[in-house]
């Protein structure tokens, strides 16, 4: 690699290019010719171009690691594919500039979630005995500032500037990131002095987002026991477990649900395990931790949600009678279109149509919903009622020109004779399909 490589500044950037360019028309470039005007046109947002522009320097010459680096993230930034292979390539080759390959893989590792992998990759990156740089420092500064080691962030950033400077004169796109980036950190330096909770969450969750799972529960654990203002408290328990439920890992949210519980008497915690219960089909341990969420008072679970959430486990596991008795509560507590929509539902699954139609129905007057009117035709089409099937999913029409509908539509129509419509109403639904 050129020792020049990194001597393109705010100056001499548009000569630089149009120079290789030259280079390239009179047949004269080079490898390193080619690497330049990947980097330059990438620079210039034009990834196609820097993909085409590192791959040729990549066939002319093999043992550069900076081709290979170069390489692979053209490859990632327009391919949209994993550079992997290129980078361990650059890593193996070594060089003075070894490290950008290194980096890369660090990013790469976390991406995947590999954990082992990503520690190993940053501590052979943090002890690095090479000749200070720029591009080194910076990197090595996204590095602690990703572990909320900001102190060393800060420092890093700071001489990375500086050595920038010295490198390339000034380059004002430069200048302002390193500017922003710095105050960041030194507002985040300061925040943390009053407020080391609030950091101890951002490493939870970067240990979470990294796979280490125990160590960020521990820490979120920490930043809601140091934390005395009782909203944010709970938020980082809120934080925790919507992180676990989110993912579907169900089991986990649980777990963390029960650690939080041993701590603190955060009642949406309840909540939560009664949730998970449901999703995983243990239905008597949903209903129990429901309870004890009301019992405790939890904010997220009033009269009618607790109702609604009791009904919605008894229909999960088929009870559609005891479904609807706490339906018929939900209502009584509080009428809204939802409880009528799922008593319809669990109406239809007992066959009661006509029952069904009416609780359809119900919902309709306090929310013009296009589910319940699609419900309602087909009960009609069931009962071979096709005029009032065909009314009623008209109406759902109105609200949502979705495939369902259509084809709902077109099956009425086929069983009214009228041929043409249906497949008019079956074209429509393919091409939203």
């Amino acid at each position: 690699m050129s020792k020049k490589l990194e001597n393109i500044n705010f100056f001499n950037f548009l000569w630089v290019l149009i120079k290789h360019y030259r280079e390239v028309k009179e047949g004269k470039a080079e490898a390193n010719t080619y690497l330049k005007l990947s980097i330059l046109t990438s620079m210039l947002f034009l990834k196609r171009t820097s993909f085409k522009y590192a791959l040729k320097a990549l066939r002319m010459d093999k043992t550069d690691p900076m081709i290979w680096y170069v390489c692979g993230l053209a490859c990632k930034d327009y391919k949209g594919l994993s550079a992997k292979k290129y980078f361990l390539k650059s890593l193996e080759l070594g060089g003075e500039n070894f490290y950008y390959g290194l980096y890369e893989l660090i990013i790469i590792a976390a991406e995947e979630g590999n954990s082992p992998v990503r520690d190993k990759y940053e501590k052979s990156f943090k002890n690095l005995e090479i000749e200070k740089s720029s591009g080194y420092l910076l990197r090595r500064a996204f590095v602690y500032q990703g572990h909320a080691q900001l102190k060393e962030a800060f420092s890093d950033f700071y001489e990375a500037l500086k050595y920038r400077i010295f490198e390339r004169g000034l380059f004002v796109p430069d200048l302002l990131s390193f500017a922003t980036f710095l105050c960041y950190i030194f507002a985040t330096l300061c925040f943390k002095t009053f407020h080391p909770d609030w950091i101890l969450c951002m490493e939870a969750m970067f240990n979470l987002d990294a796979g280490r799972e125990e160590d960020g529960i521990q820490m979120m654990l920490e930043a809601a026991e140091i934390c005395k203002n009782k909203t944010d408290k709970e938020s980082y328990y809120k934080t925790l477990l919507d992180y676990f439920y989110d993912k579907d890992e169900y089991k986990k949210c649980i777990d963390a649900a029960n650690r939080i519980l041993i701590k603190y008497r955060y009642v949406d915690a309840y909540g939560y395990k009664a949730y998970s219960y449901r999703e995983l089909g243990e239905f008597e341990k949903s209903r129990e931790a429901l309870h004890l969420a009301r019992k405790a008072g939890t904010q997220e679970l009033n009269e009618s949600t607790y109702y609604n959430s009791l009904a919605l486990t008894y229909f999960c596991e088929g009870k559609y009678d005891k479904a609807i008795n706490w339906l018929n509560k939900q209502i009584i507590s509080s009428p809204s279109a939802h409880p009528f929509l799922y008593k319809g539902f669990c109406l239809e699954e007992l066959n009661e149509f006509d029952d069904a139609i009416k609780a359809y129905n119900k919902s309709l007057e306090y929310k013009a919903d296009d589910l319940a009117y699609y419900r309602v035709a087909n009960l009609y089409y069931v009962q071979s009622d096709y005029e009032n099937a065909l009314k009623s999913i008209n109406q759902g029409l109105l609200l949502n020109k979705d495939s369902y509908n259509y084809n709902l539509k077109g099956d009425i129509l086929t069983a009214m004779k009228r041929i043409k419509e249906a497949r008019f109403c079956y074209k429509l639904a393919e091409g939203l399909d």
